[in-house]
């Protein structure tokens, strides 16, 4: 339990640097800006960097249902009692937070705060980098929301 308590302490924390809100001032740029598919360079990297942290966004919370699912499947399983299903989809869930603490982890080496608020233009290999968190995030978005699914069952067989 004290293992939760100190993973949702670092998530929320997490959340809370990686959503804080900041002012763009363009008045300094004096990167050139190319024009793809009738949108500058910069504002489709913008684009996609907030698609990225609105999934980001939308599955911070759900690491504290995961963690109180995962609890209460927990507490349906009596002392000595062997429930293999409740055990694996307990392990699903803990997988999905440990998976979301990866890729959060992954993210924030790969992209400065700056980066992530300011729209910073980005080189070639920063721009594969937000490619392949996008791909991650959304197949991290399919893996919480199933075991959440997965949890729910569980409890409504209770």
């Amino acid at each position: 339990m004290k293992l939760l308590k100190t993973f949702f302490f670092i998530f929320l924390f997490a959340g809370l640097h990686a959503c804080g809100e900041s002012k763009k001032d363009n008045s300094n740029a004096t990167s050139e800006t190319q024009i793809v598919d009738g949108k500058s360079t910069d504002a489709a990297q913008s684009e996609q960097m907030l698609r990225v942290m609105a999934v980001h966004d939308e599955l911070m919370p759900k690491m504290s249902v995961i963690g109180r699912l995962a609890n209460r499947i927990n507490n349906t399983i009596s002392e000595g009692e062997v429930d293999a299903e409740k055990q694996q989809v307990i392990e699903q869930l803990q997988n999905a937070n440990k998976s979301m603490m990866r890729w959060m982890g992954s993210f924030g080496k790969d992209f400065s705060s700056e980066e992530i608020l300011n729209g910073v233009e980005m080189t070639p290999e920063k721009q594969r980098a937000l490619d392949r968190h996008e791909k991650n995030v959304l197949r991290l978005k399919e893996e919480m929301e199933k075991a959440i699914a997965d949890g729910n069952a569980i409890m409504d067989q209770n």
